[in-house]
């Protein structure tokens, strides 16, 4: 667009079909290392599909940080603490527990509970992005305004 000498401002996009097909394919990296795990039989062939699920889904921290700090442009080292702290007790809690059910009760219950992590975790990102009308209750009793600082300044 920038050789037609098209403003900025002005952006092409997919619309219908071609879009909900151009959204299908992101998600295609990580079922392709999920079907990958699924059918190996060799231990190289595991370690590497969990390698190209990783790789998969290496961007969503990074992309995380930015929508927090975007948002809250403010209280980015408040935001980025609670983050920060959420994602490392996590990190540190959830494969202990995986561990933990595998030892005591065998490799596929240990999966469910990891399948299960990802379903709390795609429910907790949808509650992110939902905001009622009227902003959330943390937005009018924390003081944080609808340009991401205090009311106040």
């Amino acid at each position: 667009m920038l050789r037609l000498h098209v403003p900025v401002a002005i952006r092409g996009n997919f619309a219908g079909t071609a879009q909900l097909f151009q959204q299908s394919l992101a998600n295609q990296p990580i079922l392709i290392g999920a079907a990958l795990l699924a059918v190996s039989r060799h231990p190289a062939l595991s370690v590497l599909a969990v390698a190209w699920i990783g790789a998969a889904l290496a961007g969503i921290f990074p992309t995380a940080l930015g929508i927090v700090g975007a948002r809250y442009p403010a209280f980015t080292g408040t935001v980025f603490g609670l983050l920060l702290t959420a994602a490392l007790t996590g990190g540190m809690l959830l494969p202990w527990l995986t561990g933990l059910v595998g030892e005591t009760h065998g490799l596929r219950p240990a999966l469910v509970v990891v399948a299960l992590q990802f379903l709390a975790i795609a429910a907790l990102a949808a509650l992110a992005g939902r905001r009622p009308a009227g902003g959330s209750a943390f937005a009018r009793h924390s003081g944080f305004g609808s340009g991401g600082g205090p009311s106040g300044m």
